[in-house]
C-alpha cells in the first residue's frame, strides 16, 4: 500500500481513476491487523489505488474529509473529490 501524506495528498487523489485512502493509525493493532486484510485484497482491484495515510501523523486532510486518528476510515475519491 503507498503511503500518502500531508504533501504528497492532493496529487494521489486528483486523478481519474478511483483511489482509496485508508486513514488510520499505524501504531494500532486493530488498524494494522485491518490494514493487512485490505492489502490482502488489493490484487482483486486492480483498477483502484491503494493508499494509506496515518491519521495520527497528517492531520490537516484528516480535519478536512472529518476523520480521526483514534479509529480507521477508508475513503474512496476519483477527480479529487471524496465518492460517495
Amino acid at each position: 500500500m503507498n503511503a500518502v501524506d500531508d504533501n504528497t495528498f492532493d496529487s494521489i487523489v486528483d486523478t481519474d481513476h478511483p483511489v482509496l485512502v485508508v486513514f488510520g493509525n499505524k501504531n494500532n493493532s486493530s488498524c494494522t491487523s485491518m490494514l493487512s486484510q485490505i492489502d490482502g485484497i488489493r490484487s482483486d482491484y486492480s483498477n483502484i489505488t491503494f493508499n494509506f495515510c496515518d491519521a495520527a501523523e497528517d492531520v490537516s486532510y484528516d480535519y478536512y474529509i472529518g476523520v480521526y486518528a483514534s479509529s480507521l476510515s477508508l475513503v474512496m475519491f476519483k477527480g479529487g473529490k471524496n465518492v460517495d
